[in-house]
């Protein structure tokens, strides 16, 4: 059974339609890339997935439950965690809190005055964990903002990572950076993400081949092709709609 399904996902936006009957099935410990051109429709699938946007027509699964009208923190308290093409971490804090407050939404821990974070021995040493797994742990006391921003992005997946999550999902990891803090990021996602379900939305084809094992070629808000990377490589298809190799 496949941990992550959609259904004949049709949406548009105030009646722009954007996507056509979208069907997926990730099944568990597969790492899929949904690529495709600008205005294809893969951000606004990723929405769906995670519960930002519910879709007009069709159906999310998550782990076999249907999933298509819960909340964004339901789905990420059930496995479902997401980063953003745009940095979405919190600037003002340290690495280490922003870190200790995932850590602590996951547990759904409040504090108060009479319970203070600095005696919470396990949530510490989790965090503590985290810093070593993304390789931050020099920055720490670094405010999130002040950070280079592959070590931003880096930060970004440990927050989803902190929520022991069952289905990572990327889009656009390495959206600005130089090809070396490409390479970096390409191989601690690798590290980071071993044997978990991975889903990424990504432009940079080095990047896709690189970290994915199956891919999903969206075009013009449908399903183009989907199957082996090796096979979608050579795919008239889509070479011609999307790398540009058509005869």
């Amino acid at each position: 059974m496949s941990i992550l399904e959609t259904r004949d996902i049709h949406h548009d936006f105030h009646g722009l339609a954007v996507l056509f009957g979208i069907d997926l099935a990730v099944t568990e410990g597969e790492r899929r890339a949904i690529i495709g051109p600008n205005g294809a429709g893969k951000t606004t699938l990723f929405n769906m997935i995670t519960g930002k946007y519910i879709p007009k027509k069709g159906s999310v699964l998550l782990d076999g439950r249907d999933v298509t009208k819960r909340p964004v923190f339901w789905r990420a308290r059930h496995g479902l965690a997401r980063s953003f093409q745009i940095t979405n971490i919190f600037p003002r804090q340290t690495v280490f809190e922003s870190l200790r407050a995932a850590v602590l939404s996951k547990r759904s821990i409040r504090l108060n005055l009479y319970r203070p974070v600095t005696g919470m021995t396990s949530v510490n040493e989790e965090v503590e964990g985290l810093l070593e797994r993304i390789g931050l742990q020099e920055q720490r006391s670094v405010q999130g903002g002040l950070l280079a921003y592959g070590q931003q992005r880096a930060l970004e997946i440990g927050l989803t990572l902190a929520l022991d999550p069952r289905v990572i999902l990327l889009d656009e990891p390495t959206a600005g950076m130089s090809s070396e803090e490409t390479r970096y990021m390409v191989d601690l996602v690798k590290r980071l993400t071993e044997g978990m379900t991975l889903i990424i939305i990504e432009h940079d084809m080095e990047v896709v081949f690189g970290l994915a094992d199956t891919i999903t070629v969206l075009h013009y808000g449908e399903v183009l092709a989907s199957g082996p990377k090796d096979e979608i490589q050579q795919d008239a298809k889509v070479k011609e709609a999307y790398l540009g190799e058509g005869d």
